[in-house]
């Protein structure tokens, strides 16, 4: 099965979190999970470019999230991901490695 998820990045605080320096722990967590390694590309735009389209379940692109989060520190971040459902959507903030708010995946009954 593939998905198209649309993931966005934004820098929020005064202090620009490098995509360098997680890159090696993305990569890390991409291959431990058996996901290609152009994901690595998918979130390189995301995160640079502020948009990014991944070939992964949304479900999926929030775990690896809440992975990294300590390691983005200093700085904050605020994501958003929208799957191919309306619900399959979800939003998160990280403040120096701690996730400060998130919400969804939403599921239907």
């Amino acid at each position: 099965m593939s998905w198209h998820t649309l993931l966005q990045i934004a820098q929020t605080g005064d202090v620009t979190v490098e995509f360098d320096a997680l890159e090696a722990t993305f990569r890390t967590l991409l291959q431990r999970d058996g996901i290609h390694h152009h994901m690595l590309e998918d979130l390189h735009d995301a995160w640079v470019q502020g948009e990014g389209t991944c070939n992964v379940h949304a479900a999926y692109l929030q775990q690896l999230f809440r992975e990294v989060a300590p390691l983005i520190t200093p700085g904050s971040l605020e994501i958003r991901c929208l799957g191919e459902e309306f619900r399959h959507t979800w939003i998160m903030s990280i403040s120096a490695g701690t996730i400060d708010f998130s919400e969804g995946l939403w599921h239907y009954d």
